[in-house]
């Protein structure tokens, strides 16, 4: 959703929000495209990690996510590591 003049919650003018209780993101109005795409694309991440349960306001949580998602992928794709333990 588009809207001027963006303040996120603590009334700082920003250039996005992601609303989690609302399940909506808001994007400032008035940016360049550059800027529209890096802000939703950072305001998507922010509601991802809200569904999956992360709390991105905890950057070690986000770091031992993306290092359990690598390690949990590179066991199934790479079947050479399945080698190396059994």
């Amino acid at each position: 959703m588009m809207k001027e003049n963006l303040r996120d919650f603590d009334d700082t003018p920003c250039l996005g929000i992601c609303s989690n209780a609302k399940k909506i993101i808001y994007l400032e109005r008035n940016m360049t495209k550059s800027e529209f795409l890096e802000t939703l694309l950072h305001e998507y991440l922010h509601a991802c990690f809200y569904e999956a349960g992360i709390d991105d306001a905890n950057p070690n949580e986000v770091l031992e996510h993306f290092l359990i998602n690598s390690v949990a992928k590179d066991m199934v794709v790479n079947s050479s590591f399945w080698k190396k333990i059994f």
